[in-house]
């Protein structure tokens, strides 16, 4: 069993479980039969298939991380807009993004917990402070996941 490598610090924390949870989102993914992909799944809302599930992720990790960079002065990246037309794809889409973020936030990465506690970020939905946000980033996977687990569960 290949042993797990720990990121130090509470940014290193919250990084790890983000990486975790994209973990678990591509697993899933990986299960994804290319006919059900595209496949309008759901009446009611914005996001109707998997497709859109997995784009909308895309766009929002990337959210989070331009929301993060511009409070703390890092860099902000281009949210993607082209269509991601396979399950594979958007699994090393996602996984691209999580790169990215890990990138980016490098300089971050020493921040105490005050400080992660005292930078608020405001985004257009609410206000966070650092740890929320990235909080929210990983429980935002957890229930796309689920969402897409629940509806595999009945194919």
């Amino acid at each position: 069993m290949k042993k797990k490598v720990f990121r130090s610090g509470p940014m290193g924390s919250l990084m790890d479980e983000y990486e975790r949870a994209l973990n678990e989102f591509q697993e899933v993914l990986r299960g994804v039969e290319p006919s059900i992909y595209k496949k309008k799944l759901w009446k009611e809302g914005e996001l109707k298939s998997i497709k859109d599930i997995c784009e909308h992720m895309e766009r929002a990790g990337y959210g989070y991380i331009n929301h993060f960079g511009k409070r703390t002065g890092l860099p902000v990246h281009a949210i993607p807009t082209k269509p991601c037309n396979s399950a594979v794809k958007a699994a090393n889409r996602l996984h691209a993004m999580f790169q990215y973020t890990l990138k980016t936030i490098k300089p971050a990465m020493k921040m105490t917990d005050e400080e992660m506690m005292t930078t608020l970020i405001r985004t257009h939905w609410t206000m966070y402070d650092a740890e929320s946000l990235w909080e929210h980033a990983v429980m935002h996977i957890h229930r796309h996941r689920r969402q897409v687990e629940l509806f595999l569960s009945k194919v």
